[in-house]
């Protein structure tokens, strides 16, 4: 797993409907190919204690 110690969301497009996919060029010919995109997030956890003091824990 290349992302194995991050926790990760995926997200979805909202709305109407959309077309994701990936466009290049190459040797004088443009080509497009539909296809689902993702986005990736990583995630933080704060952590905090009893006196009002938190920190960043990643």
């Amino acid at each position: 797993d290349i992302f194995q110690n991050i926790p990760l969301s995926t997200l979805r497009l909202h709305g109407g409907p959309s077309i994701t996919g990936v466009s290049y060029q190459a040797e004088m010919e443009s080509r497009f190919d539909a296809g689902p995109v993702y986005a990736i997030i990583g995630l933080r956890k704060f952590g905090c204690d009893g006196r009002d003091s938190c920190e960043e824990s990643g």
